[in-house]
């Protein structure tokens, strides 16, 4: 299916799907009620999590200490209906950059630079601050918003994206924090304007979307790894995400 923004979840248990990449890399995980759940990386700088007990926070919460169980450094939230492989990609990321160069999880860049690598077709909207930019058919875009004059913090708006159809039943937003680490939001932008296809079920495909796909059986996506028999499904990074009572994710728009 493409355009891929439109593609939405790969597999039913799609939650399950997300968090599969952390299974084997020693992260822990906590679950209250099987509904919501979190993830903690060995250091316990990293939490990942399912979140449905924060009122009008986006359940796909990512964040990140300086130090174990400190005080949010940067943070990541998705919506529930983001496509499975975006999602998986910066969750696989985190275990793989941990082991190589933990250090670039944890370290700001020094200035902030909202330019991203210009997809083939895709193009800056009107001349604002920041970056804005939508894809060929307009139904996908990504945007910035310059550094604060007091600096960036784990809560200050970075980077947006998000794609619906036309008729804005159907649609997703992720927000990266002006602090999350520039390798995360490359991952991100790469994912989401990557021209391949991904392989779908159209039984599973939205009725309103659906217009707005086409096919191409001649494409093909690796399958996502499956999460362990009888992972537990815990909960709140609420505990982590809400001191400092963080803004709620900003609303992408197109």
């Amino acid at each position: 299916m493409s355009p891929r923004y439109l593609a939405g979840h790969q597999a039913d248990d799609y939650v399950g799907a997300f968090f599969a990449p952390l299974d084997g890399h020693g992260w822990s995980v906590r679950s209250d009620d099987h509904v919501s759940f979190v993830y903690s990386s060995p250091c316990l700088r990293i939490q990942v999590g399912w979140v449905l007990e924060i009122p009008d926070e986006d359940p796909v919460q990512i964040v990140a200490s300086a130090y174990p169980l400190g005080p949010p450094l940067w943070r990541i939230a998705m919506d529930s209906t983001v496509p499975t492989e975006f999602v998986t990609a910066v969750v696989e990321a985190l275990p793989r950059i941990l082991a190589e160069d933990p250090d670039a999880l944890f370290t700001s860049d020094a200035d902030w630079d909202v330019s991203l690598p210009l997809p083939l077709g895709w193009r800056p909207l009107a001349n604002a601050p920041g970056t804005h930019v939508a894809s060929p058919d307009n139904m996908a875009s990504y945007d910035a918003e310059p550094s604060p004059p007091g600096g960036p913090g784990p809560y200050t708006p970075g980077w947006a994206f998000g794609a619906g159809d036309p008729t804005g039943r159907e649609g997703w937003t992720a927000s990266f924090s002006a602090t999350v680490p520039r390798c995360l939001v490359e991952i991100f932008h790469r994912v989401v304007t990557d021209p391949t296809p991904l392989v779908r079920d159209q039984r599973g495909i939205s009725p309103w979307v659906r217009p707005y796909l086409a096919t191409s059986p001649t494409w093909s996506s690796p399958p996502l790894p499956r999460p362990r028999a009888g992972s537990p499904r815990p909960s709140p990074l609420a505990s982590r995400v809400s001191a400092g009572a963080p803004p709620k994710a900003r609303t992408h728009s197109r």
